[in-house]
């Protein structure tokens, strides 16, 4: 469930899911918003996801958004959605937001030659930062966060944007590319295998 971020994890938690004898409903829709209001109406995603969790009261949820768009000035609307979530649903399985590559590591950009090192701007990793504490901080029981930060940034604070394989790890500067949600999958596979 989520926005363009959990469309991105979408076909490889669907791989998994089959892997795991899991079924698997994909609830995310590009730059919408399906978390619930702190306050006023309530989304019309919001309200479809959350009619459909209550239908399908999952075992498993995997939660991911682009955070620092859904939580920046209204941090409580996580804790209220999980609370709203939460009767419904096994575990929830929180992903914080990625590091967000600059501009110099996009194809476009790497075609014309740009090349390592590549650093998140500091403005975007002060506000990912904030946003993923938050994220963090929802940890409870039944409740667990998978944090990507470690995946994506090098012992000396550089963001690799390249597999091992030669690949790229992002589509553009806010979603990883399949090769990136492949580092991913271990971390899934590890919380999905095991009983909330």
């Amino acid at each position: 469930m989520g926005d363009s971020q959990a469309s991105t994890f979408a076909p490889a938690l669907r791989d998994l899911a089959q892997d795991l004898n899991l079924r698997c409903v994909i609830l995310s829709a590009a730059g919408g918003d399906p978390l619930a209001p702190s306050s006023g109406p309530p989304s019309a995603l919001w309200q479809a996801n959350f009619a459909a969790i209550q239908r399908e009261r999952p075992t498993f949820l995997v939660l991911a958004c682009a955070w620092t768009y859904k939580l920046t000035g209204d941090p409580a609307r996580l804790q209220k959605t999980l609370d709203a979530l939460q009767p419904h649903v096994g575990q929830i399985l929180l992903l914080t937001q990625p590091p967000q590559p600059p501009p110099s590591a996009e194809r476009a950009a790497l075609r014309q030659g740009a090349r390592p090192p590549f650093l998140e701007s500091p403005s975007d990793r002060s506000l990912r930062q904030a946003v993923n504490d938050i994220v963090r901080q929802a940890a409870a029981p039944r409740r667990t966060v998978l944090d990507l930060d470690p995946l994506f940034t090098s012992a000396n604070g550089d963001l690799p944007v390249f597999s091992p394989q030669g690949r790229l790890l992002y589509q553009d500067h806010l979603h990883l590319s399949d090769a990136g949600t492949e580092r991913v999958l271990p971390l899934l596979r590890q919380a999905l295998s095991q009983s909330p």
